[in-house]
């Protein structure tokens, strides 16, 4: 609904701008007051108080896990995992990707793993490097798997011992 809502004010905006006295092509804009204010500051270098729904998932994961560390976060089958223990873990392979496998901020990382709770611990170790999270299905063509890894020429892929 947020985003039916922002859509309409955004053709609001264009539509006043288009029947205002000099519409000028180069001059429209879909950007809301609101954020060109946000992107002002962001501009001048000031600190903003993102809501939470703006922070990255694995931020918010990690606020979770310190609020209720001994809750249970993944299930899968017979296997659970507390958010305590997801997010030890993921930190564990976060810090080996940086250090043995020198991630950095923005790089690529493909996981190739079957549905699992190691899927978690990768999905989440990868965002906690900082790198991008490229889905690899061992399901797919190999052909689809080698046009994927070309396109995206990721730092490094995870698997699991069962693919």
């Amino acid at each position: 609904m947020d985003t039916v809502s922002t859509m309409a004010r955004r053709f609001e905006l264009l539509f006043n701008q288009v029947f205002s006295i000099t519409p000028s092509i180069c001059e429209l804009s879909l950007i809301l007051p609101h954020e060109i204010e946000l992107l002002d500051q962001l501009n001048k270098g000031d600190d903003l108080l993102l809501p939470t729904n703006l922070m990255p998932i694995h931020h918010q994961f990690a606020c979770r896990a310190n609020e209720n560390p001994q809750k249970v976060a993944v299930i899968l089958d017979d296997q659970c995992l507390t958010y305590a223990e997801l997010l030890y873990t993921s930190q564990l392979l976060a810090s080996h990707l940086i250090d043995e496998c020198h991630v950095q901020p923005g790089d690529i990382i493909g996981q190739c793993v079957e549905r699992s709770i190691e899927m978690a611990i990768g999905i989440l170790g990868i965002l906690l490097s900082g790198a991008s999270y490229l889905p690899l299905p061992p399901d797919l063509p190999a052909e689809r798997l080698r046009s994927l890894l070309q396109l995206t020429h990721p730092r490094c892929i995870l698997v699991h011992s069962a693919t």
